[in-house]
This record gives C-alpha cells, structure tokens and sequence, in this order.
C-alpha cells in the first residue's frame, strides 16, 4: 500500500502546570513565532506567553488505507505526550486536524497550465 504524507494540526490547552514546567514554558515563549510556526516530523509545539492554550504542528507518514486518519492521528497524540513528558506538564480539550496532502487538490493558474 502506498504512503501518504499527513499534516496534523493539534489545538489544546496546559493542564496541570506546576511552577518548574511554568517556567520552563515562560523562558521559550518569546522564541514562539506563531505566524510562521512550520509542519514537521518530530512537531512544532507553539504558544504565547500567556501558557493557557497550545497548536502543535506536524507531519506523519503512514500506509493508506480506510484508517489511515484515525493512525495519523493517533500517531500525533503519542508524539504530542513524548513532548508533554519531557516538559513535565500535562494537556487537555484536544481537537485535531489531519490533512492528507497527497490527497489535496493544487489550484494552478491558468498561465501555468498551458
């Protein structure tokens, strides 16, 4: 079965926070550059100074087939909790967004396509 290429887009919110992680979190915000936050395969972990609220980018290959979101998915909530124990905090409210990107439709102008 062929590969497909996803980009899983992971919203949630720190949960239990305890003041070394706190601070851990407050010295990396101002290196956070949500506008230009990219995609990648070990996840781009983005959030402001106010440490409420979390998106976490990134990439995951996996075979396709009828389940291969559910396994993109729950790849992204496995690498999402590696990254969340080397902080030492905790998350909760998570709501994911996967897209197939072999999948997706490129819209070229018509110069482009003569």
């Amino acid at each position: 079965m062929p590969e497909h290429v996803y980009r899983v887009l992971v919203r949630g919110r720190f949960d239990k926070l305890d003041p070394p992680a706190r601070e851990k979190l407050r010295r990396n915000a101002d290196q956070q550059d949500v506008l230009n936050a990219s995609f990648t395969e070990e996840g781009t972990l983005v959030y402001n100074e106010s440490i409420v609220a979390f998106t976490f980018r990134l990439v995951v290959r996996v075979e396709f087939d009828d389940k291969a979101e559910q396994r993109a998915q729950d790849a992204a909530e496995e690498r999402l909790m590696a990254r969340f124990d080397e902080i030492g905090c905790g998350y909760r409210d998570l709501r994911f967004g996967v897209t197939d990107m072999d999948s997706m439709k490129i819209n070229r102008p018509a110069r482009e396509r003569r």
